[in-house]
């Protein structure tokens, strides 16, 4: 295994990640990109108003189940619920043109919410799931579930300006 990531999920708490890399001398696909930055570490997760351990009670009672109120990136985002929504903090991730980015993308779900992960105008060149390496390939999109971890190289080579990050949830989201 060339690095472990960890995603530590407590469904209504603290979570972060620990990312342990491998030397590029020992990392064959070092030659992909340019930069493995640290802030390029990207935690997605669901996130609801009201408990989790509340919405799993309902859920055992067959007294319905709620879905997620948003989705998340590094804790960041759209989760008002008030119909004067307020501007909220986003991510934001920064490359400079002409440059190939290793991005660390995991999910910390806790619903059964698989998410679709994809960048306006970028291919994402997948390299590696779960911590193990695997043969490049060129997607538009990168679907996980809870637990799931990606990396992905951005070949930041568009024209400058800002792309929108989507993340849209599937099942119970």
């Amino acid at each position: 295994m060339s690095y472990i990531k960890f995603a530590f999920l407590f469904q209504d708490g603290v979570f972060g990640a620990i990312v342990v890399r491998q030397s590029n001398q020992k990392n064959p696909q070092s030659l992909l990109y340019d930069y493995d930055l640290k802030e390029h570490v990207i935690i997605l997760n669901d996130w609801t108003k009201t408990a989790f351990s509340s919405q799993m009670a309902l859920y055992y009672h067959a007294a319905g189940y709620g879905s997620v109120d948003s989705i998340l990136i590094n804790g960041k985002g759209d989760y008002s619920q008030s119909a004067t929504r307020k501007q909220v903090p986003i991510a934001e991730f920064t490359v400079k043109q002409g440059s190939r980015y290793r991005f660390r993308l995991i999910n910390n779900g806790v619903q059964h919410c698989p998410m679709a992960f994809s960048i306006d105008d970028h291919n994402l060149t997948l390299i590696s799931t779960d911590g193990n390496p695997i043969v490049p390939v060129d997607v538009e999109s990168i679907v996980s579930s809870s637990g799931e971890r990606y990396d992905f190289v951005l070949n930041a080579d568009a024209a400058l300006g800002f792309y929108t990050i989507k993340v849209r949830g599937d099942g119970d989201c």
